[in-house]
Formats: C-alpha cells, structure tokens, sequence
C-alpha cells in the first residue's frame, strides 16, 4: 500500500511539472516541426534515383546447368559489384558522358546492389536531375557491360531493364523529418521542463508549502497593482 501511495505522488509530481510547464511542451516541437519542414521544402535539394539491371552468367562447360554452376555465379556477382564501382568504369563513363566529375564523386552516386538469390545485379544511381541519373545510370551499365569481358571470361551478360528518369524524389522526405523533429522537440522540452523544475528552489502556492515542509498554511498575501 504504501509502495502504491509513492508511485501515485510520484506520476502526480510529474503530471504537476509538466504541467507548469505546459508552454515550453507546446512551443519547442512546433518550432522543431516548422523549421523542419522549411529547410526540407526549400532548403535540401530534392535527390533522384533511377535503376538498370543486368543478368550476369558464366557457363562452366556442357549444356545442363547444375547447382554447382548456379551458386559459382551468385559467388562471381559480388565480384561484379565491385568492378561496378570501380575507377575504371567510373572514369570511362565520365568521358562518355563529358562530365566535370571525378571517378571519386561519380563513385558516390552509385549503388551497386545483388537482387536476393538471383544472378541479377541492380545498378542505382542518385542525382538531383531525375534524367541525368538515368543517363549516368544506363552509361555505367554499358560501361560495364564492355570491361567485365576483358576482366573476366563472361559468356553472357544482358541488361534487363534500362534506367528511366524517376521523378519522385528519394530525398529529402519532409513528412518524415518533420514527425522526427516533433518527436525529438518533445524530448527536449520534456528534458528542459525537468532542468528548469529542479534549478527552481522558490515556493509559489500554498500546496508547495505543504508538500514540501508539510506545514499548513494559515494565510497567503494576495498580488496587488497599483489600481488595486
């Protein structure tokens, strides 16, 4: 029982802090989900992504194809990943498409991911022009596509789907960065409601007299202005 009696005055003192400091709760999220929408709207320039895939295949001999066969090509696939993204391929595609970038920027840009349990590799590229990341994209394909068979002794490889321009932004995501600056602002002002409560030693109502000294209070002098 008496346990009980401590934890109830216990979430009132919380209640009762939070509650006098009821502004700082409301004022400190608005103000984070304001200024997380203004810079996401128009501050972060929007990012683009468009994809090509590309089936890769290495035959080992005869004409039936054996499991053996199909796991030494998932094997070969992370080994394509990385020839993906490689200064090679990187700087021939700059000079294909005149570009002002480095192999080290244009790198960046491109993700090279395996299409789960298949030979087929996803070649993504993201740019703030929706078509200039397809170009970028279907030039790194094509790139690719030439270099593989003077590193490797490929008898097959196709792209699947070329890259088209995608014009729904992946970045930046305004609704979601404004729910997590809601989210984090009410953390803080939480965090600052309890900071200032603790930093403040005055006693203010006649219930804080008697919470605090346990004393009753036998009369309280009224605030007067000088109309009163």
């Amino acid at each position: 029982m008496e346990e009980n009696l401590t934890q109830e005055i216990d979430i009132r003192d919380i209640f009762r802090i939070l509650n006098k400091r009821i502004k700082i709760l409301i004022i400190i999220p608005l103000l984070a989900v304001i200024v997380s929408g203004l810079v996401s709207y128009f501050y972060l320039t929007p990012m683009y992504m468009s994809s090509t895939t590309m089936m890769l295949w290495k035959e080992h001999g005869g004409g039936e194809v054996v499991y053996q066969d199909i796991q030494f090509n998932r094997q070969l696939v992370r080994t394509y990943q990385e020839i993906a993204k490689s200064r090679l391929v990187a700087e021939e595609t700059i000079k294909r498409l005149n570009m002002t970038l480095t192999a080290g920027q244009l790198s960046q840009k491109i993700e090279v991911s395996l299409v789960r349990d298949t030979e087929v590799i996803s070649i993504s590229v993201t740019d703030s022009s929706p078509e200039r990341a397809a170009i970028i994209a279907n030039a790194v394909a094509d790139v690719f596509q030439e270099q593989v068979p003077k590193m490797i002794k490929m008898d097959n490889i196709k792209i699947i789907d070329a890259a088209f321009p995608d014009y729904s932004p992946i970045a930046p995501r305004p609704r979601l960065n404004m729910a997590v600056a809601g989210v984090l602002g009410v953390m803080v002002a939480v965090g600052l409601a309890f900071i200032l409560e603790y930093l403040d030693d005055t006693v203010k109502t006649p219930e804080e007299v008697h919470r605090l000294l346990g004393l009753n209070v036998l009369g309280t002098i009224p605030i007067l202005n000088e109309k009163d």
